[in-house]
């Protein structure tokens, strides 16, 4: 004997052992019959190899068996029949092939079980097995299905990955577009591997699969327009569809001795046939599995499919030295997707072509043409208008998006009325943990700060403050100051986002210039969210979003008069402005931050959808 082989021996007789260990020996008050259909053709080495120790490694005490033979010539008649002796074992002789469905489905017609085993003959039992299997279907609420966790057996070619790990612990999708791959959980895991465990699943493969008789033949058995493949998920699916639950018992352990079948050494005619089976899958469930795996993704449920949401977001740059506010928006939010357990991927204005399946698009750039992008069918498209509500008015493509979200309520209303479209509710936020530094840089310091760069757009803070009348130390950061003469004592220039809550936490006051792209919509910068989450106060322009979006609690300035007035009270008045940062911090916390914004787009898309 070679060493490989008889260190896999010595490894599958360990793993029999073992599963002892887990073995839940359910307790019945009564035992129903149970009849076991097998579908044999010319398969009497197979056989032999599953009736070897079948009486002492059943356990279950009431069970048929009901064998289906296609017209073997291999004197598997002759086997069964002298195990119809010993065994409860009837034999349906036909004279032409059947498929794995045709033949189920006429082994069904005289079983006289209250629960049917669809049964492989390539499969090998392990002790236990039938008992650990009815005892999770007659110990649980609903249950539609049980199935059984399928292990390579010894393989001679070396293969590490295969042999004696599992091959089968469950049925889920891969999703690929509006196609629909299933493929097998738990295949290469150890045997006993903690994720393999006794649960409700998608589905199991109907190598070894036990049902009510009843619940099959409500829903019409096997589908027999499956030849080849599916005609098991098929049978989950309906299941599922009629609110049963499928169960994989992983105490119920079997070698599964059925060869992987390599494609490229298929017939034509068999490839064509497989196809056929494919499309029939995708064609009769298409529609439903797309609902059911969207929804499955966007609550991290993992149930139809492993795969998890992803979520293309689109900004003007990325980088650690952009410049741009629509990315560092985009990069929080990314992290509480991150969390909800999805896959985020930044999306370049530049770029034409997604790598990859996006679920949902979220854009930020009303300049962006989403139609560039090569997105699929299903993909839902958000645009999530923060700024610039005029010009996303004006985007040619402006109709093509499925949710809307504007960052104002006056923003909302204002899309609304043009657009004739309903626009949600989606204030900028904060990151709260990301601007806790509580201890000051002493290069940050200052009395009173700005933040946010000069594009030679009218900005108000130009003509309103006037630092040099001020005796307070003031800074400014941003691009393009050093162009502003009152202003270039003061310029600090650019200073990349992630040093900016170090400036938050160095001073006591922010100005918040609301420019004109967000000033008379009432929306808020994030300048004003992330200061106060540092627990700097803010005084602002943006009187409309200082009323809508603050209840009128945020400090708001009109004039140069008011400013300085605002600017001398807060910093000469350290109670006043303690107190006031802290009913503002409050407030900001309890609503406004980028793990509510990514709950209400989860939420509004999960309602929309």
């Amino acid at each position: 004997m070679k060493p490989n082989i008889r260190e896999n021996s010595l490894k599958r007789k360990k793993i029999i052992e073992q599963n002892y260990i887990f073995l839940e020996n359910p307790f019945f008050n009564e035992y129903p019959l149970v009849s076991i259909q097998l579908i044999n053709k010319n398969g009497i080495n197979s056989l032999k190899r599953l009736f070897k120790n079948f009486e002492k490694d059943i356990v279950y005490p009431n069970y048929e068996i009901i064998v289906v033979d296609n017209n073997s010539n291999d004197k598997s008649i002759d086997f069964l029949e002298k195990k119809g002796k010993d065994l409860p074992l009837k034999i349906i002789k036909n004279n032409n092939y059947k498929t794995f469905s045709e033949a189920n489905n006429q082994a069904t017609k005289i079983a006289k079980g209250d629960y049917l085993l669809l049964l492989h003959n390539n499969i090998e039992p392990s002790y236990g097995w039938l008992n650990e299997m009815m005892g999770v279907m007659l110990n649980n609420d609903n249950v539609g299905s049980v199935g059984a966790k399928l292990v390579y057996p010894n393989i001679n070619n070396n293969d590490k990955n295969k042999s004696l790990n599992v091959q089968h612990a469950g049925i889920a999708f891969k999703s690929e577009g509006m196609n629909f791959h299933p493929f097998i959980v738990g295949n290469g895991l150890k045997p006993f591997d903690p994720s393999i465990k006794t649960e409700t699943v998608l589905g199991t493969t109907a190598s070894t699969l036990l049902i009510k008789k009843s619940v099959y033949e409500e829903l019409g058995g096997l589908d027999e327009r499956y030849v080849y493949e599916y005609a098991d998920i098929d049978l989950a699916l309906k299941l599922i569809e009629d609110e049963h639950k499928n169960y994989l018992c992983s105490s119920a352990l079997l070698f599964n001795h059925d060869s992987p079948i390599q494609k490229k050494d298929m017939e034509e005619d068999v490839l064509k046939r497989m196809n056929y089976d494919f499309e029939l899958l995708n064609r009769k469930w298409g529609t439903y599995l797309l609902e059911k795996t969207f929804k499955d993704k966007l609550n991290s449920k993992h149930f139809f499919v492993k795969d998890s949401l992803r979520i293309g977001l689109v900004v003007t740059e990325t980088g650690d030295e952009s410049r741009a506010g629509d990315f560092f928006t985009a990069l929080e939010l990314a992290e509480e997707f991150k969390k909800i357990g999805y896959e985020v991927t930044f999306i370049n204005r530049k770029d034409k072509i997604i790598d990859g399946h996006i679920d949902v698009l979220i854009n930020f750039l009303h300049k962006f043409n989403i139609s560039s992008l090569k997105l699929e069918e299903n993909t839902v498209k958000i645009a999530w208008m923060r700024n610039w509500f005029d010009k996303w008015l004006k985007n040619w493509n402006i109709n093509d998006y499925d949710i809307y979200f504007a960052s104002s309520q006056t923003a909302c209303d204002y899309v609304t009325k043009h657009l004739g479209k309903k626009v949600f509710l989606l204030p900028i936020a904060t990151n709260p943990y990301k601007f806790q530094i509580k201890n000051p840089v002493k290069k940050y310091e200052s009395d009173y700060c700005f933040t946010g760069s000069y594009w030679k757009y009218p900005r108000e803070i130009i003509e309103l403050l006037d630092p040099d009348s001020l005796d307070y130390t003031f800074s400014i950061y941003g691009e393009n100051w050093d162009k502003i003469k009152k202003f270039r004592p003061y310029n600090k220039g650019f200073i990349k986002y992630k040093d900016i809550p170090k400036i938050y936490a160095s001073t006591k006051l922010v100005i918040d210039d609301a420019n004109h792209a967000t000033k008379k919509y009432g929306s808020v910068n994030s300048r004003v969210f992330d200061a106060i989450a540092s627990g700097t106060l803010v005084i602002t322009n943006g009187i409309i979003g200082g009323n809508e979006t603050f209840n009128g609690k945020l400090p708001c300035f009109t004039s140069k008069s008011e400013l300085n007035n605002l600017i001398k009270f807060y910093l000469e008045n350290e109670k006043e402005r303690i107190d006031k940062i802290n009913e503002l911090k409050d407030f900001v916390l309890k609503y406004h931050t980028y793990e509510k914004r990514a709950l209400t787009i989860k939420n509004t898309i999960e309602k929309e959808f």
